[in-house]
């Protein structure tokens, strides 16, 4: 299984003098070898940790910005510097400095909002999404589940024609669409998708989820409680076999199982 991927665009370490720089470079950086390499000598030069590296590059490549998370604790002295320096390598336009919040903690402020292949994107903490589906759930009962499994299925049918614009209008089979649903699937946050079978002749399929973001909050109610996914699944089953389908959870680790477990096809029940 994979591990965690951190995506906090911040640090938090008290007592530190934490810069962040934001860097934006000129398009051909991204054709050349040597762009980070060079940078990371200046942090050298001066004996400065960096303490963390981001790169954000549009699909359309016309923005491309290294951000680094710098410990200047001791060597404040050397910032100005350093900027200067890094602002003379080539291809690089320009260097923006952001200070610390507070004591101990600088985060990235430098952008307006998030992007996932060119299209707006947010992010929800357990915390958040947590009191959204169990709060729903809790509040309206099997209402709250029939309005997730629709709710999913419609975002689904967008995630597909979403995925055909990315890969492409001549790939929609197996080639290209399933791979990289399953692969954006664990890259949002949802789980660990698995296709473990997909039949276009009789439009069935059968999908495993390991460590369901859904799931994963009614551990061991002893129930299958996939609603959203379990629609968002059909959705794009639905798309993808050109034909509307459902899904069933068969499995689910609210009720034990290692994984959750989904049979797609026609009229289920």
């Amino acid at each position: 299984m994979s591990a965690p991927f951190e995506i906090g665009n911040f640090i938090l370490e008290p007592g530190k003098f934490i810069i962040c720089l934001n860097i934006s470079l000129r398009t051909e950086a991204l054709h050349r070898s040597n762009v980070l390499a060079s940078i990371f000598n200046v942090f050298s030069n001066y004996n400065i940790s960096v303490m963390a590296v981001k790169t954000s590059a549009s699909e359309s490549r016309n923005s491309i910005k290294v951000t680094v998370f710098a410990d200047f604790t001791k060597n404040r002295k050397f910032l100005k510097k350093v900027v200067e320096d890094i602002k003379g390598l080539n291809y690089v336009k320009n260097v923006k400095i952001i200070e610390p919040l507070f004591n101990g903690l600088t985060m990235d402020t430098s952008y307006t909002y998030l992007t996932l292949a060119d299209d707006r994107a947010i992010i929800l903490r357990k915390p958040i999404y947590e009191g959204f589906i169990k709060g729903f759930r809790e509040k309206f009962g099997q209402v709250a589940s029939s309005f997730l499994y629709h709710i999913g299925f419609e975002a689904g049918r967008k995630a597909y024609e979403s995925h055909l614009r990315i890969v492409g209008e001549a790939h929609r089979g197996v080639e290209k669409i399933i791979p990289f649903a399953r692969e954006l699937f664990k890259q949002v946050g949802f789980g660990i998708l698995e296709f473990v079978k997909v039949d276009f002749i009789n439009k069935t399929a059968l999908i495993r989820v390991y460590n369901s973001f859904e799931c994963e909050l009614f551990k061991e109610t002893g129930m299958a409680e996939s609603h959203f996914i379990r629609g968002l699944l059909a959705g794009f089953m639905s798309s993808l076999f050109d034909i509307k389908v459902d899904a069933e959870e068969t499995k689910c680790i609210a009720k034990g199982d290692p994984y959750c477990e989904f049979v797609v096809g026609q009229k289920l029940w």
